[in-house]
């Protein structure tokens, strides 16, 4: 009987070893593997979420430069708000040299764009030249480099003369 109680102690104490043994160094192992589990679910989705953000980002590099070339474009034929507007006027005095009329500005005046409005510069001028030097005048303006709007147009011929005189106004859009 003696035997059957230390048998009994024995198991009992050795069940209470592994219970222990269990409790106190395989379950945090467990739990640790759990956490770590978690933590590489999390990494995984932080990294897919990091794909598709660099995913986006080149696609917003190349959208950007589509559009940069188009923005750059647009500068192209805005002239600068600041100022007068010396590089446009010279355009004007090259232009009306190369088609062989005589032009003279009268007078320039810039408005302020409200909101969602473009502001602009506009122009009354004066040329005065043979019939096709002045429509050959006006052909180059039109195609100019600039975003330009021709107001009114005005031809008369000059008494005596084979001339006309062509008085416009123009409209210019600044950046």
């Amino acid at each position: 009987m003696v035997t059957v109680k230390k048998n009994n102690l024995v198991i009992f104490l050795f069940a209470i070893s592994v219970i222990l043994l269990v409790a106190l160094a395989i379950s945090p192992i467990f739990k640790e593997i759990k956490n770590n589990a978690k933590e590489l679910i999390s990494q995984r989705n932080n990294l897919a979420t990091l794909r598709t953000e660099v995913e986006n980002i080149n696609k917003l590099k190349s959208v950007y430069n589509d559009f940069n070339e188009n923005l750059q474009k647009i500068d192209a034929v805005l002239i600068k708000p600041t100022g007068t507007p010396v590089e446009f006027i010279a355009f004007l005095e090259k232009t009306a040299k190369d088609s062989g009329v005589k032009m003279k500005i009268s007078s320039t005046s810039f408005v302020q764009g409200q909101e969602n409005q473009w502001s602009f510069w506009t122009f009354q001028l004066t040329a005065e030249g043979t019939f096709a030097k002045a429509s050959s005048f006006l052909e180059r303006i039109e195609n100019a480099p600039y975003l330009i709007e021709v107001q009114s147009l005005n031809i008369s011929q000059i008494k005596g003369e084979n001339s006309v005189q062509v008085n416009f106004n123009l409209k210019t859009y600044t950046q």
